[in-house]
């Protein structure tokens, strides 16, 4: 009797086991980003002491920090010698260890939102490595003004492919981007400037103040330098008006140029 309770606790115990395995091959189960926030990794469910890595995790934030409300791309990338399998978990906090910022899904047959849409992670169909490497690519939208710092967090599995949890290899990596405080400020608090914009971010409809008795070109330009919309406006105070509705969201250059002068700010389209 008591070899067949001992027995039937060890079925038990590997269903388990395999079980655990199976979901966290379709998805992590939340809050195993190895963030202070978290304060788990994925070695809390896989075996192994968590190893650090750096420059798994890159993105197109400029050198001058991010951009509150504009949108980036994030990309996760792994690299293990004999990995069959790869899984993670990613978010960003600050440096209060809070949840900012928001994430979107580009790849909805590799990746998708856990962590009560918090964090990104592995789908089943994401899992498989090539060349010992594998990557990931989502959307970040940056929090509003005066967040600061964000850190963004990331562990990963780099399982061996034996159906448990045993016999794996973590990965700790993080990365942090300070906060661009040269975009998004209220222009109109420098009077030394000869001309204003506003809202900064913007959604519909930008307005322009140019202190000018002249007739003015407005270019909007993307950060290549390529134009993307032009008009023509006659000389004197007051405010002019500019669509942005069709622009996508991102980044973008303002010059307002006459015979003379040109002038140029950065401004956010949300």
């Amino acid at each position: 009797m008591k070899s067949k309770f001992l027995l039937y606790i060890g079925l038990v115990a590997m269903a388990v086991i395999l079980m655990s395995s199976i979901t966290n091959a379709i998805h992590s189960p939340g809050a195993k980003s190895g963030s202070p926030g978290d304060g788990a990794d994925c070695s809390s469910c896989h075996s192994g002491t968590p190893q650090s890595a750096s420059n798994w995790i890159t993105s197109n934030i400029p050198l001058t920090g991010y951009v509150p409300g504009a949108s980036y791309t994030i990309t996760l990338t792994g690299t293990h010698t004999g990995v069959a399998l790869f899984g993670f978990e990613l978010t960003a906090e600050d440096s209060s260890s809070a949840k900012v910022g928001s994430f979107t899904i580009t790849n909805s047959t590799e990746t998708r939102l856990t962590n009560g849409m918090h964090a990104v992670t592995h789908t089943a169909n994401g899992i498989t490595p090539t060349n010992n490497s594998k990557s990931w690519s989502f959307e970040w939208t940056a929090p509003a003004a005066g967040s600061g710092s964000v850190t963004f967090y990331a562990s990963l599995n780099a399982a061996n492919g034996n159906s448990v949890t045993s016999g794996d290899v973590i990965y700790n990596t993080n990365i942090a981007y300070k906060q661009d405080l040269s975009i998004g400020i209220d222009d109109k608090k420098f009077d030394n400037e000869l001309f204003h914009i506003s809202p900064n971010p913007v959604n519909n409809i930008l307005s322009i103040e140019v202190a000018s008795i002249q007739s003015y070109e407005v270019k909007i330009l993307d950060l290549a330098g390529k134009m993307i919309i032009s008009a023509q406006f006659d000389g004197g105070f007051g405010t002019k008006n500019i669509n942005t509705s069709t622009l996508p969201k991102g980044i973008y250059i303002i010059k307002i140029q006459n015979d003379n002068r040109s002038f140029s700010k950065q401004f956010i389209k949300i």
